[in-house]
């Protein structure tokens, strides 16, 4: 029977399992942050589609606004329902509100549903920046469960 090393898990080499660990806290920073940096795309994209709205340029503010469109429509499609299924139902309500309301303000040629998308938009990405912070102050302390899955 093989030596095992003393402080391993499961018969591993403790230099394995600090591995996963820094494995699970690069994926887990990795999700974290590209999920940031959409609400940051979505919200940027209807910022400027407001900007070229005051500056009547509808073909960029019909463009910025389906790019918005098309971030949260991705958000939406990578949501995972068996992880956490009430909080994705919650999610998928809201981003499909939020595409209704860019719909709408594309069709209406009314800039205001945009803003009410970008204040939701700004409210979730401060919920999700606390919770990927979180996540990542867990990892650190080498608390995190492997089960973990970021819900986009």
């Amino acid at each position: 029977m093989e030596d095992q090393t003393e402080g391993s898990r499961w018969g591993e080499p403790l230099m394995t399992v600090e591995s996963e660990q820094t494995n699970m806290s690069i994926q887990l920073e990795a999700g974290g942050q590209i999920l940031l940096m959409l609400y940051d795309g979505a919200i940027r994209f209807l910022r400027e589609a407001k900007s070229a709205e005051k500056s009547n340029r509808k073909d960029i503010r019909t463009a910025r606004i389906h790019r918005s469109q098309a971030i949260i429509s991705e958000l939406r499609a990578t949501l995972q329902h068996e992880t956490a299924p009430e909080l994705c139902q919650q999610l998928d309500s809201l981003y499909c509100f939020m595409i209704d309301q860019l719909r709408i303000a594309n069709e209406s040629n009314n800039i205001a549903p945009v803003d009410v998308v970008i204040n939701i938009l700004d409210d979730l990405r401060g919920a999700w920046r606390h919770a990927v912070h979180e996540t990542d102050a867990e990892v650190v302390d080498g608390m995190v469960d492997t089960d973990v899955a970021i819900v986009g």
